[in-house]
């Protein structure tokens, strides 16, 4: 183990960084299956890909395509149904458990997808970050100052003695990425790492990673959707349904929404003068038209970014696709209110933490609200208090004029699965049901018959493509496709409201385009939505936007009125 340097990632003696043609991690020819009651499932058909040491690799995406099943294979928690994966020159299939384990505790750092995942709860955010030090060996003094170097890095010294359960979804996503870096690995996979964080918190991430990368002389490979994340890697892949299309080191579209011929345009001797441009589902097509003093021809690529789509057809709420008729509108009732909520976590002067003081809203019919705020301002804790998942310790909230303090337990559940939607940040499904199940389970409760509850389902899970996973269960399904059942279950009866925490962290555009426009469905048809989210362009479909900010609502109005209020620093 090395012993902790500077400040930072500074410090630490790179190691010599390779060509770009000499592999430090190589698959070949790479097949990953995984079975499905009696069927068996591809998510990984045929890769092939070299990884320079200490450089920085991209793959990217839409949810399923292969993303995690790859960094787990470089990782060692998973073998390949077919092919090799080589690290460093050892092929993993070949290492015994405890080899595979070593190989794992001393080589690679996991940032895995779903920050909880990277935490053990009863540990303190400092304690979690000095966890993987110790275990390697590390004197305690020096884990201690290893864990103090990365949180004040990470703006997180402030919450080293709180547990993670306190913190913000981005701000436990920092602290797994000290802990993925705390014990300088060889190798850093992180997915999704920059998914549940404000763009402020994100660019951090990609920063260190990127310093993990030059300064250490780490190997770092991320899965991503982000493309802003992206294009600080040396290369990026691209991979839909399992396979690798091609490297998409060229970014077609450029910070300011530019397009930029990519470089197989040359070999038709095309300037962004005399091209034709279409965009296909995969693929970009750039075409020199005839006439031009030359012969016709066209380029084609895999696609690198792809215009958000054209909402699919609205296959209906729950109720409309029982009856074909539309739920009707409550009219100008006020379906949600909430005056000067205040909670607080944590015991002590020390270490509490002051989650939410005097905050109050409304939500009206045909509304759909977006709660926008850095990581910790305290939007999933407003989220859970107007749900009833919490109580608040002062003010109140009204369901639809019931005051919430007031409603039995078992009227409160009937509520939300008839009438009050709740889209978690974590999800929440049941590993032991398959897709299809878990979306029919709420309706069963609220009382559907079987069969109109499979149909119902079904039709959802189809309208966010899922129809091929139905059967499915949460464990054979990627983060991404999770997260969209987890919003099909939350809007399947035809709720009135529903309240969705980062319900497109874990989306490419194109899913979550349809999924936002799921919700704006809801609002469309008299109920009303609030989303919490980091992603600013959920703001298309906003009618109201109240911008949070340590605790407090810093501003509110329509997306203009707020647009300066939009900032994370």
């Amino acid at each position: 183990m090395n012993a902790p340097g500077a400040p930072g990632l500074r410090g630490a003696t790179p190691r010599a960084r390779r060509g770009l043609d000499d592999a430090y991690i190589r698959l070949d020819r790479v097949y990953k299956m995984y079975s499905v009651s009696t069927t068996g499932v591809a998510a990984l058909g045929g890769v092939t890909l070299d990884i320079p040491e200490a450089s920085f690799t991209a793959l990217v995406g839409p949810s399923g395509a292969g993303k995690s099943s790859i960094l787990n294979l470089i990782g060692g928690v998973e073998t390949p149904t077919a092919g090799t994966v080589w690290v460093d020159g050892r092929d993993l299939q070949l290492l015994d458990d405890s080899e595979r384990s070593a190989f794992r505790r001393e080589r690679i750092g996991f940032l895995w997808q779903g920050a909880a995942k990277n935490l053990v709860p009863y540990l303190s955010v400092a304690q979690n970050v000095e966890l993987p030090l110790i275990l390697s060996g590390a004197g305690a003094a020096d884990s201690r100052l290893r864990s103090s170097e990365l949180l004040d890095l990470l703006g997180l010294t402030a919450r080293a003695r709180f547990l993670p359960g306190v913190l913000s979804g981005g701000e436990q996503q920092r602290v797994a990425l000290a802990v993925a870096l705390a014990n300088r690995p060889a190798v850093v996979l992180a997915d999704e790492p920059t998914a549940e964080i404000d763009s402020a918190g994100a660019e951090t991430v990609v920063r260190l990673l990127r310093e993990a990368c030059e300064s250490t002389g780490a190997t770092v490979v991320m899965a991503t959707h982000d493309l802003v994340a992206a294009a600080s890697a040396d290369v990026t892949y691209r991979l839909i349904d399992g396979r690798l299309r091609a490297p998409a080191s060229t970014t077609w579209v450029d910070a300011a929404g530019r397009l930029t011929l990519p470089g197989q345009a040359a070999e038709l001797g095309l300037t962004d003068g005399d091209v034709e441009v279409e965009v296909e589902v995969d693929e970009l097509r750039i075409r020199r038209p005839e006439g031009l003093g030359s012969a016709a021809g066209t380029a084609v690529m895999a696609r690198d970014v792809s215009p958000r789509p054209t909402a699919p057809p609205c296959v209906g709420t729950g109720a409309e696709m029982a009856s074909g008729s539309a739920a009707p509108s409550d009219g100008d009732t006020v379906l949600l209110s909430a005056t000067d909520l205040g909670r607080t976590y944590g015991d002590g002067e020390a270490v509490k933490v002051t989650a939410l003081a005097g905050v109050s809203l409304t939500l009206s019919p045909g509304e759909l609200v977006v709660l926008m705020g850095p990581s910790g301002s305290g939007k999933s804790t407003l989220l859970g208090l107007l749900a009833g998942l919490d109580q608040p310790e002062t003010g109140q909230v009204l369901w639809e004029g019931r005051l919430l303090a007031d409603i039995e337990e078992t009227d409160l559940a009937r509520t939300r699965a008839t009438r009050f939607g709740v889209i978690f940040q974590g999800f929440g499904l049941f590993p032991s049901l398959s897709a299809l199940e878990n979306v029919v389970l709420p309706l069963l409760i609220a009382g559907r018959d079987p069969s109109e509850a499979t149909d119902i389902a079904g039709a959802w899970l189809d309208r966010f493509g899922l129809g091929g996973r139905l059967d499915h269960r949460v464990n054979e399904l990627s983060t991404g496709q999770q997260q969209r059942v987890a919003v099909a279950r939350g809007i399947a009866n035809g709720q009135t409201v529903v309240l969705a925490d980062e319900p497109t962290a874990e989306l490419d555009e194109r899913s979550g385009t349809t999924v936002l426009e799921a919700l704006h469905d809801v609002a469309l048809r008299g109920g009303g939505v609030i989303v919490a989210t980091h992603d600013p362009w959920v703001l298309q479909r906003a009618d109201r936007v109240i911008v949070m900010r340590d605790g407090r609502i810093e501003a509110e109005g329509s997306p203009s009125q707020v647009a300066g209020y939009l900032t994370t620093d």
